[in-house]
Formats: structure tokens, sequence, C-alpha cells
């Protein structure tokens, strides 16, 4: 059947899935708004990326975990992030942070999916990464 209207994926196509868990250190104590909006930021720039290489966005998904309860999930397919943020105390800082992200997209290659995934996160990463 060819492309289907308004989509850059062919009919049938199988999707590249990248799913990992990723454990991040920051050098210095990190608030959770500078968190957020570094997870918000890579979802975007993530499906900017996707899209601008003729890559349909399935979904680009990250639930991040730090200290004292606090919880972010971000979210796209392919349009703005939208940003859930959740912590026990509004001003928690953190040191480090647990990271679960799937990223799934057409016309792409596994191997590049999981490049760029993992340079954006440690490229746009606050309080730089304690490796």
């Amino acid at each position: 059947m060819g492309q289907l209207p308004g989509l850059m994926a062919d009919e049938g196509e199988t999707p590249v899935v990248y799913s990992d868990s990723l454990d991040f250190g920051f050098t210095h104590a990190v608030s959770g708004e500078e968190i957020g909006g570094w997870l918000s930021e890579f979802v975007t720039r993530l499906a900017d990326r996707s899209r601008s290489r003729g890559q349909l966005v399935g979904h680009i998904k990250l639930y991040a975990e730090g200290q004292d309860g606090a919880s972010w999930w971000v979210a796209s397919t392919g349009g703005s992030a939208t940003l859930q943020a959740k912590a026990a105390n509004p001003t928690t800082r953190v040191r480090g942070c647990s990271i679960g992200v799937t990223a799934i997209l057409y016309n792409a290659q596994p191997a590049d999916v999981r490049a760029s995934v993992l340079a954006m996160l440690h490229d746009h990463c606050p309080g730089h990464l304690a490796l």
C-alpha cells in the first residue's frame, strides 16, 4: 500500500524499539526542576532529531526516580514533551537518579537510535555527570 497519508512509515514496517535502564550520578546536587527540564528537553530533542531524519516517532517515554520519592515521567508522540513530576519535598535536590527510557521509531536503525539516546542524555545532563 505504500505510505499512509501524513506518516513517514510504510504500512507494516517494523519499528525500532530501544529500551534501557540507566543510572546517572551528578557531581553536585541538582534540583527537581532542573531534572524535569533536562528530561523534557531530551525527549523533545530526540523527537525533533528523529523527524529531521525522516523517522516517525511512535513514542518516547522516560521515567526517572530520584531520592526522597521524587519521580519524573516524560512522554512524547513526536510533538512537545509532556512532563509530570512528583516530589515528596518540592525543594528536593538529588545527586543522582535512575532512568527508564523507551523510544519507538520507524525508518530508523537500532544502533543509531541507541547511540543518539545515550549521547543526548549525557550531553545535556545537569550537574555534569559523575562518571
